[in-house]
């Protein structure tokens, strides 16, 4: 961002679009800090969205849940790490995330949130974590 954002003040206008992920909203147990880069992704673009929407610049950040690569298959193998990560399989298309950035692109929206079942998940987690925490332990044991 420091490299763009001097470029698009003077032009007057411009769209940062930053990938986070839902584990930004909620943690993902063993790993600490992904949720934690996540979460901070999410605290600077909407704090920079904030800074900067008197220059012209938009700035929206893309939170998507499980999506289908081979980032699951290259990640590290660990025990922890296969317990409590689905299947990427099971996730969400690369192609289904774009169409969902591209669309919050043109609507100019702060946050993207794909798929929309991941919303009520997160309403819920800021009500009652515990109740959240629990339900996805009990998904990692039937998924481990």
């Amino acid at each position: 961002m420091q490299a763009v954002v001097p470029v698009m003040k003077r032009q007057g206008t411009g769209t940062i679009i930053n990938i986070s992920s839902v584990a930004g909203h909620i943690p993902v147990a063993f790993s600490a800090t992904y949720s934690a880069s996540k979460f901070a992704m999410n605290a600077i673009g909407k704090a920079a969205g904030v800074e900067l929407q008197d220059s012209g610049i938009h700035v929206m950040t893309v939170c998507p849940g499980y999506v289908s690569t081979d980032f699951s298959a290259n990640a590290i193998k660990g025990r922890e790490i296969k317990t409590v990560r689905p299947s990427s399989s099971r996730g969400i298309s690369a192609e289904r995330v774009a169409r969902a950035v591209f669309d919050g692109y043109r609507r100019k929206k702060r946050e993207v949130i794909v798929p929309w079942t991941m919303h009520p998940v997160i309403k819920l987690y800021q009500l009652f974590p515990g109740i959240v925490e629990w339900g996805m332990t009990r998904l990692a044991k039937k998924t481990g």
